[in-house]
């Protein structure tokens, strides 16, 4: 057998890819990994909990936001974020008040909406008072009338949106079955993945996320609604913006009374699935501009959430300086272990120091409660100080102190590894192959954890696919 035509064992093939590890270890964290929607507002929206990559760009990019009260920098526990009696029984009062108007023929679309909004409020927590046939009455009552609300003749854009959002969490929280689920890939798709993650390609390109419902389109009348009522002072405040010299977003130019709360967080989960669902980065970033031109230095809870998501929308399309800068702006606001890890990977992308990114990284790490979020952004902590480690000049020469990188960098790996003992991580097993490959030349140990990695990769349903790259 010709040396052109001979199949390499897998560790071969991994070890003889160990010169491109480093390069390629940003696109594996850093762009699959840390960038999220800021999850809370003044509503109580979450999003739907991370993955880790390479599945998260597929699953979160549809991944719908539910209504939950939570404060991100409290614990987790379902305790700790349940209403109080007080909001479910206000609830319970307004979802009658509104009940007994539709049946009196007195509604218009805003009744429906309050009623539909309480009842899926009390759908989600008062689940311990509520049989299993009365919490699905309740909860397609409620996108009833949300779908209703959307084709009163007094629909307003507020209205239209709901209409959308009715089909969006029939599809994503009641029916999710069309969606791609973790762990459910089949073993080309898996390949594929890794092929796209060495080529730095976008894992989009691929699979076009066809199975995701456009946000362009399914809230088309409520965007352009939105557009056409602001469109002044859109265009006036992106004029401003084009002057403006000082930190963060200029000040508001219009009153918050123009838009209440509720719609500027409408128009901040548009930009969201804009972004997310179709790339659509251009109209994302309008709908926040709308929200700031109203919000900027009124308001620090929705002014924090349309920075953060403007930031997001400007990394999406490789402005990853004027990222820096709004994540910057958003946590002089409010701290956040999401948005530090979104200034993170900002900070790799726009060419600052490693170091200086694994340092958010790790600060990310210490407020956050969430152990699968902890040892994500120690991970990624530890591939930044790889990175910083790797640094050379023109000559060939280090840039950095390399030992004392890579010791730092097998410190907080030991750290991440006690979150996920006994668990198979693909990025985790790599980064022990590229410490001991670079710092210690020690080949063997390497091998060892790139076999570990290979298998934690294509493991699906229990079964292990064999990787080998043919040359």
């Amino acid at each position: 057998m010709s040396k052109a035509n001979r199949k390499r064992d897998p560790l071969e093939a991994l070890e003889a890819l160990a010169g491109i590890f480093v390069p390629i270890i940003a696109a594996i964290i850093l762009n699959f990994h840390n960038l999220f929607p800021d999850k809370n507002n003044a509503e109580g929206t979450t999003s739907d909990p991370p993955l880790p990559p390479p599945y998260e760009e597929l699953t979160n990019a549809c991944s719908l936001q539910n209504e939950h009260k939570a404060d991100e920098n409290s614990p987790t526990d379902e305790d700790e974020n349940s209403p109080t009696d007080e909001e479910i029984n206000h609830a319970l009062n307004i979802h009658d008040a509104c009940e007994k108007l539709i049946n009196q023929g007195k509604s218009n679309a805003e009744t429906h909406i309050d009623f539909a909004r309480a009842g899926v409020f009390l759908w989600e927590y008062q689940k311990d008072g509520l049989t299993e046939n009365e919490r699905v009455k309740l909860i397609d009552r409620a996108l009833e009338s949300f779908r209703k609300a959307a084709k009163l003749p007094d629909a307003d854009a507020k209205a239209k949106f709901y209409g959308g959002y009715s089909q969006d969490f029939d599809e994503r929280v009641l029916n999710p079955g069309s969606e791609l689920e973790r762990n459910k890939f089949s073993s080309s798709q898996l390949l594929k993945i890794a092929e796209k993650v060495i080529n730095r390609s976008s894992l989009l390109e691929d699979f076009n996320l066809s199975h995701c419902p456009s946000a362009k389109e399914r809230y088309k009348f409520a965007i352009e609604e939105y557009k056409e009522i602001h469109k002044d002072v859109l265009t006036e405040y992106q004029n401003k913006r084009e002057g403006y010299t000082g930190e963060g977003e200029p000040t508001a130019i219009k009153p918050d009374t123009e838009l209440d709360v509720e719609e500027a967080y409408i128009l901040i989960e548009l930009g969201h699935w804009l972004n997310n669902r179709d790339r659509e980065t251009k109209l994302a970033k309008e709908m926040y501009d709308i929200v700031l031109a109203h919000y900027s230095g009124t308001n620090k809870e929705v002014e924090h959430n349309a920075l953060v998501g403007r930031g997001i929308a400007q990394f999406s399309e490789g402005q990853e300086t004027s990222a820096v800068d709004l994540f910057t702006a958003a946590l002089k606001i409010k701290e956040s272990s999401e948005v530090r890890a979104n200034l993170a990977s900002s900070r790799i992308r726009s060419s600052v120091t490693y170091a200086d990114a694994a340092n958010d990284y790790i600060d990310a790490a210490r407020i956050v409660n969430e152990e699968d979020k902890k040892f994500n952004m120690l991970l990624s902590a530890g591939y930044a100080y790889i990175l910083q480690a790797e640094l050379r000049d023109t000559g060939g020469n280090y840039l950095t102190k390399a030992k004392g990188n890579y010791d730092t960098a097998e410190t907080i790996l030991n750290e991440a590894k006690l979150l996920k003992s006994g668990v198979e991580d693909s990025l985790l097993s790599t980064a022990w192959g590229v410490l001991y490959l670079y710092r210690d030349n020690d080949r063997a140990k390497a091998k060892g954890f790139f076999q570990e990695a290979i298998d934690a990769i294509f493991k699906v349903n229990g079964r292990h696919c064999r990787f080998h790259i043919d040359k």
